[in-house]
C-alpha cells in the first residue's frame, strides 16, 4: 500500500495484483542484470 500525503487523512491507496506482479518480475531483471555483469568482470 502506498501512503496518499496530499490527503488530510492521509489514506492508503491499495495497490493492484497486477502492478506488484510487474515491478517484482521488473526489479528480477534488474538484478540478474547486475549480477550477470558483475560476475562477467570476474571471470579471469
Amino acid at each position: 500500500m502506498d501512503i496518499d500525503f496530499s490527503q488530510e487523512h492521509r489514506n492508503r491507496t491499495p495497490r493492484q495484483r497486477d502492478e506488484m506482479i510487474e515491478a517484482t518480475n521488473r526489479l528480477l531483471k534488474v538484478c540478474k542484470t547486475f549480477l550477470k555483469a558483475v560476475d562477467d568482470k570476474l571471470k579471469p
